[in-house]
């Protein structure tokens, strides 16, 4: 008796930490990323935010849904991979940069999922659901990546060639 009460307490607290979920007003909230660029036009800020979707995405055609260069808007949908309990998962947001004289704003919003694909190992597996703690805390991170790669990004130089 003792020992079944002893391993359903353990089994209990061990898998009550599995459980957690991320606060519903942070996945409701954008990820937002305000730069400063000193020297560089709304235009040429533009420029560059449109060129590194191209890298970061492998295709800007893919991913832009609104280019608005008048405004200063490029808006997109992105899907990331990342590894996660032996597997990639996939996972997709909303993108937004906004450009204006000497500054810009990235924003991630509505994170989401990726529904079930196949993996490179086999079989189905499941995407990334920011409702799950842990697992929003990979895809936070994962965002903050292709945030710095943003700000990189901008403020390289062109290259003399």
């Amino acid at each position: 008796m003792f020992f079944r009460l002893l391993s359903l307490i353990f089994v209990v607290l061990f898998f009550s930490g599995c459980a957690t979920t991320t606060d519903p007003k942070v996945l409701q909230e954008p990820i937002r990323y305000t730069y400063e660029f000193e020297g560089l036009d709304a235009e040429q800020i533009h420029t560059k935010s449109r060129l590194w979707i191209g890298e970061v995405f492998n295709s800007a055609e893919s991913v832009i849904t609104l280019d608005d260069k008048e405004s200063g808007v490029l808006r997109g949908t992105g899907v990331s991979v990342v590894g996660y309990m032996m597997y990639d998962r996939q996972f997709r947001y909303n993108l937004l940069v906004e450009s204006r004289e000497g500054r810009s704003r990235l924003s991630f919003s509505n994170i989401q999922k990726k529904d079930y694909y196949n993996s490179v190992i086999g079989g189905k597996v499941a995407g990334m659901d920011p409702k799950i703690k842990d697992m929003y805390v990979v895809i936070r991170d994962n965002i903050d990546k292709i945030a710095n790669s943003y700000e990189e990004s901008i403020k390289k130089q062109p290259e003399d060639w």
